[in-house]
Formats: structure tokens, sequence, C-alpha cells
């Protein structure tokens, strides 16, 4: 019964709530309808006249969904809100009509480089409070770097990161890669993870391999400091085996949140 599931998604999808709480609620609410229905049913009603009077009774949607958002709590509530980015995280991997693999790619470029630059933006201003205040946040043995080699470090990362991510995104579109990932996309969650695997240290190459042969190229030595340096190769080995010891996990995670999306994701709703 299409009717009730669109009904029931109508009433849930604004809910600012975890994605476990509101399929609660769907399975809840879609469970009491399709029961009213089957007594409709059994009494000579048709398909459509059951479900459209299991709805009637079931009351206004906007204040059905009021009293569900009461039953947040909420801290809930607040880590759920919905955020102007939503719907670029959403459809992350999906292209929009009419544009091209090089637009796509340059648009996800722009995206995470802005948000590596947020990122460094707040550490520097971190370290400057902190220096404002006597604390010295750099070891005591290294130098600490003037403000001219900080701004050109950022420029530098910053430029790496977007030539990264525009190759690798782009190589994702050519490759197919993009089109598995895509949100609605038909593929297995398995292969979305893989996919999605595959992408992410595709990534990380193209951004590493040229930071440090520009390492060195030009600072040989420090090069060597840092790939000698205890605190860095652990890290490294760390990110390693989580990448690929979490595989199986990621897998199962997206293999239930695939099952949710195609019960209740693709709903077309009229609003």
């Amino acid at each position: 019964m299409e009717t009730l599931r669109i009904h029931v998604e109508r009433v849930v999808r604004p809910i600012r709530a975890s994605v476990r709480r509101k399929n609660t609620m769907r399975e809840e609410l879609l469970g009491h309808l399709t029961r009213k229905a089957q007594t409709s049913l059994s009494n000579g009603a048709t398909e459509a006249d059951a479900c459209a009077a299991a709805v009637e009774q079931l009351g206004d949607p906007s204040v059905l969904r009021q009293e569900l958002q009461a039953t947040v709590p909420r801290l809930e509530r607040l880590m759920y809100a919905h955020m102007p980015c939503s719907a670029i995280a959403d459809g992350w991997y999906d292209r929009q009509t009419g544009e091209t693999a090089v637009r796509f790619a340059l648009r996800r470029a722009a995206y995470t480089t802005l948000f590596l630059v947020i990122v460094l933006g707040a550490i520097l201003a971190t370290a400057a409070i902190a220096q404002s205040f006597g604390i010295t946040l750099h070891s005591a043995h290294r130098s600490p770097a003037s403000l001219a080699e900080r701004a050109l470090t950022i420029a530098a990362l910053c430029a790496l990161q977007a030539a990264a991510a525009f190759i690798a995104y782009l190589l994702a579109d050519v490759s197919g890669l993009r089109g598995i990932l895509a949100r609605t996309n038909n593929s297995g969650a398995w292969r979305k993870a893989a996919a999605l695997f595959l992408f992410l240290v595709g990534y990380l190459l193209l951004f590493l391999a040229p930071s440090f042969a520009a390492l060195s190229a030009f600072k040989p030595e420090a090069l060597a400091a840092l790939l000698s340096e205890k605190g860095l190769r652990q890290p490294l080995l760390f990110g390693s085996l989580f990448i690929v010891g979490g595989f199986p996990l990621i897998g199962w995670a997206m293999t239930k949140e695939h099952e949710q999306y195609e019960k209740w994701g693709r709903l077309r709703l009229d609003e």
C-alpha cells in the first residue's frame, strides 16, 4: 500500500531526530495505518477507500508531526537540526542535471578546499589565542615558523588539496565510481562501500604523493625528519589499519542505510 507509506513519510521525514528513532516512528505508524486499512478491506471497501479512511482517521499530519517531535529529547533535536548544507551532504556524489564531469569535480574541489581553509583557520586562531596567553603550542626544540612561512604552508596545502580533490572526483566520475556512490544509484551497499574505499584511498594518495615529492625536492631534510619521527609513523600505521579493518563496518552501515533508503528515501512526496 504505497499510499500509506507516502503518508507516513510525509509525517516523519521533517522530524528532527536520529535515523533509528525516525525508522521506529515509520514502522509504528505504518503498522497502525495498515491494520486500519485491513479492517476496512475486510468490510468490503476498495484498497483506495480503505487507505483514505485510514489516513483520515490518523488525523492532521502537521499535528501528529508536532506530537512526535515533542517525544524527541531536546539534545537529540539540536543534534539533528536541519543544516543549510544538509542537501549537499545527502547528494554529495550526485551530479546536477546537465552538469559536466569537470564542473562537478570543480564544485567538489571548491567545497573541500573551503572546509580545509576553515579547519586551518581555526587551528591558527587557536594558536594565536594561546600565544596571547603566553602558551606555546609548538615543541620546545623547534623554532616557531614566521607568519610568511605559515601563510605559504597553508597556501601550498590548500592548492595541493584542491588539485587532489579535482583529480580524484574527475577520475571517480570517469571510472564510474561516482555513479556507484550516488544516492539514487541501485548498486548494492557492499559495492558502494568498496567504491567509497577505493575513492578515499585514491584521494589520499593524490594528496600525499605530491606533498612528499615537494618536500623531497625542496626540503629533503624535513622529509627525512618527518618520516623518521615515531609520532608520525604510528598514526599513519593506525590510520591504515583503521581504514582496512573498518571496511566491513562501513559495508554493514551502508547496507542498513541503503535498505532504509530503498524503503523510505525514494518515496516522492507532493510537498
